[in-house]
């Protein structure tokens, strides 16, 4: 019996006889395990959560414990988001994105900068730290 694997993905799949060949992530993004309440998941889990606050119900937060320490958990995370989002191909098409929304609406500026350092945030271990109530 084969194992269902769920996915989701911005990209482009080649199908052959025995299913996907070989698939082409353009936009990967990356998710923290989140039982959110309501589902047969959080049901399971309840018992096991680490924190009650819903804000970090995020799916960037751990919520339930994790198999590193926090503090390395994190750095790995913002590690993975760093090196797929500072690769040159998205940087390209990035930029790319960017002078276009710019050509439309100059007024998007304040919105793409925004953006940008949300983005950035992504890539610091502590900011998720600091959101979890740690280094306050």
């Amino acid at each position: 019996m084969s194992k269902k694997r769920w996915f989701h993905f911005a990209g482009e799949l080649l199908l052959g006889d025995g299913g996907i060949v070989m698939a082409l992530v353009k936009i990967p993004s990356y998710t923290v395990l989140t039982p959110l309440p309501g589902t047969v998941l959080y049901e399971e889990m309840k018992d096991k959560l680490i924190t009650s606050e819903y804000r970090l119900f995020d799916f960037l937060h751990a919520v339930i414990p994790t198999r590193l320490p926090l503090k390395e958990f994190y750095r790995e995370l913002a590690r993975l988001w760093a090196q797929t989002y500072n690769s040159g191909n998205l940087t390209k098409s990035g930029v790319g994105c960017y002078a276009r929304c710019m050509l439309a609406q100059p007024s998007n500026l304040v919105k793409m900068i925004r953006f940008y350092r949300g983005i950035q945030r992504l890539f610091n271990g502590d900011a998720y730290l600091t959101g979890q109530g740690y280094g306050r």
